[in-house]
């Protein structure tokens, strides 16, 4: 977690002074509850009373109303300097409104306190924690002490390893169950009962608790405490109150939260979600909040009644302190851990039929003792000096809207959900109008790219038929020149029309190789095409404008191709014309002879010499055997050997 600090400029001064502080972090952060207010209040008690120290408590920014200002709050609860932590931080406008800076400097704290509450636990423990630790973990060596803690099983380990880092000098825990879990997580741990005690104990001079006719209820409903399902049950519970009363005094309703959250269910707005249901008409109402925070006025006010329905552990405790029987109702684990810390077993009816009183004696024994250590801490606390800084906001953090507590209404923060829930819906609709027509244009891609090959490949073939046909009209070129060297003298014109056409071969075969160099370009090409479609959805321009370069060069190569090929043609058609041209044959014996008279033999392949051919004339010309029997016998004679 990072955090960020603010705090007004008394604050800040006392902050950054040599004067030493006691550093106040618990359940209390500003939210108003009954029980976290007086838990604060009496660590801030202790701390004037037992020491020279300077008060610093921290608040959640999130937890301003815009109804008290950071000043005036800090004056209510007599703190000495009032720090506001945000995870996140908010305008530098918004913050000059609200009265309050950016605290850059934190110097001299002598001890930091982690007073009680029931937050140790997964919902409000990470955080609570998690702030201590920003100081602590800047602090090193500090005293730290810990007390009046609830701890949540499930929980052990984080405050194990906390405990562990930190070495608080006392760890204390306000019930039995707790003492018990942090003892088998092996933890040093001592039992130091509520930290809310004095406090309550104190409230006598604002509110003095009377037993007699009446009721004392106190009603939480928020999803926390496991209620809002079971309000069909409290309804019950007060119909069942109703007729304990019998009109005999008047319901008092203690409204344990001043909080302006919605979330927050308190008793005010429990009764107005039981609407008629609630079977009172006549009460008396106490705003338990403003009555600790709000300057004594003369004599307290009396609030009178037999017993308590409490869904608040603190108010049940204040209740069973003033001798008034208080049943705690407990709808989850949370809760009965504090029903068992109070005494408090079985069920309402039980509770009705036997109104009993537990004794705190044991526990009020076990909290002087603790409070003698606290004290001890205090007072004999080391002069320190240490100093926190806190480097400017950089151009890169964001900074967040800032809302007052209970601000924005639940119904405008659904409505900005749900436009933006709608906004991301329309969003993603469009990403996947997107997609499918990607996915479209690849599988058409993909389909041109095979036929791409396709036609490579009839051109390959195509390129190799035109290369063995260009090497068959080489050899007959050849073969020409080698019999146009015979009838050179005979026939001139003929010569050189054979040899135009050789030349002209010779530019084919150039031609040929250079649509051989300019397929290997394409498949070259093809590649870079095929890794690109890989990449599609950053590269289809880029893909498409090569597939149209490739078209291109395609049909200029095919249109050349048919060049070569038309070419080859009239080569093929000279040559045929010139074998069988009249002077072709005129001059075959004159060819013939030449070839005698060059070789010694008549035929290319070197196999037919004289006699062979007076052979050949002797079985055609007709004559008497015996003649010819004769010649061939004179003819051996010329015979080569």
């Amino acid at each position: 977690m990072q955090f960020h600090f603010y705090a007004d400029q008394e604050s800040i001064e006392l902050l950054a002074s040599a004067r030493r502080k006691a550093l106040l972090i618990g359940g209390d952060f500003g939210y108003g509850n009954f029980g976290d207010v007086l838990q604060h209040i009496g660590a801030v008690r202790h701390v004037h009373a037992w020491s020279e120290l300077a008060a610093v408590s921290v608040f959640s920014l999130d937890a301003l109303s815009r109804h008290v200002a950071p000043t005036l709050l800090r004056k209510r609860y007599a703190m000495d300097a009032l720090l506001f932590v945000t995870e996140m931080p908010i305008a530098s406008d918004q913050a000059d409104k609200l009265g309050l800076r950016l605290v850059r400097t934190l110097c001299n704290v002598s001890l930091v306190h982690l007073y009680g509450g029931g937050y140790l636990n997964a919902a409000w423990g990470g955080f609570v924690l998690g702030v201590a630790e920003h100081f602590l973990g800047q602090l090193p060596g500090v005293p730290y002490a810990i007390s009046g803690q609830q701890l949540s099983a499930g929980f052990e380990r984080r405050i194990q390893a906390h405990v562990e880092t930190f070495k608080p000098a006392l760890l204390g825990m306000r019930d039995r169950a707790s003492l018990a879990r942090a003892c088998q997580a092996g933890l040093r741990a001592e039992f130091s009962f509520d930290d809310a005690v004095e406090p309550l104990l104190s409230l006598r001079s604002r509110l003095e608790l009377c037993n007699g006719d009446g009721v004392f209820i106190h009603l939480n409903s928020s999803d926390y405490t496991g209620n809002d399902d079971a309000l069909a049950r409290i309804l019950v519970h007060m119909r069942e109150v109703a007729a304990q009363l019998d009109g005999r005094g008047r319901p008092v309703l203690l409204q344990a939260f001043q909080d302006a959250r919605e979330e927050v269910v308190d008793t005010v707005e429990t009764v107005k979600r039981l609407e008629a249901g609630f079977p009172f008409s006549d009460i008396e109402t106490a705003l338990l909040v403003r009555a600790i925070l709000e300057a004594e006025n003369g004599a307290p006010r009396v609030l009178q009644g037999r017993f308590g329905y409490s869904c608040s552990y603190h108010v049940a405790l204040w209740l069973q302190l003033n001798g008034i029987p208080c049943w705690l109702r407990g709808s989850n684990e949370y809760y009965s851990q504090k029903r068992e810390a109070l005494g408090i077993e079985g069920g309402f009816e039980d509770f009705l039929a036997q109104l009993p009183r537990p004794d705190h004696a044991e526990n009020l024994e076990a909290r002087t003792r603790w409070l003698d250590k606290l004290r001890a801490m205090l007072q004999s606390n080391p002069a320190l000096t240490n100093r926190i800084n806190w480097e400017p906001l950089g151009p890169d953090v964001s900074e967040r809207v800032f809302h007052f507590k209970g601000e924005p209404r639940l119904q405008t923060r659904l409505d900005e959900t749900w436009a933006a829930l709608t906004g991301l819906k329309e969003e993603k609709e469009r990403w996947d109008l997107q997609v499918q027509e990607m996915t479209r244009l690849v599988a058409k891609l993909e389909a041109e790219i095979l036929q791409k090959k396709s036609a490579e490949s009839d051109l390959l073939r195509r390129l190799d038929e035109a290369w063995s046909g260009s090497e068959a009209s080489r050899q007959a070129l050849a073969a020409s020149e080698k019999r146009e060297s015979i009838l050179a003298r005979r026939i001139e014109g003929l010569s050189a029309r054979i040899t135009a056409l050789g030349a002209e071969c010779r530019v084919q075969e150039s031609r040929v190789r250079e649509a051989k160099a300019e397929k290997h370009a394409m498949e070259g090409r093809l590649t870079a095409v095929e890794a690109r479609l890989a990449a599609c959805s950053e590269q289809l321009t880029m893909v498409g404008s090569e597939a149209r370069d490739y078209r291109e060069r395609a049909a200029r190569n095919h249109a050349a191709l048919l060049e070569i090929a038309e070419r080859e043609r009239e080569l093929a058609r000279r040559l045929q014309e010139a074998m069988q041209s009249r002077s072709w044959r005129w001059t075959r014996p004159a060819r013939v002879m030449g070839r005698y008279f060059r070789t010694g033999r008549f035929d290319p392949a070197g196999d037919i010499g004289l006699f062979e051919m007076a052979r050949i004339l002797g079985r055609k010309v007709p004559m008497p055997a015996a003649w010819r029997s004769d010649l061939g016998r004179w003819l051996q004679h010329f015979r080569r050997r």
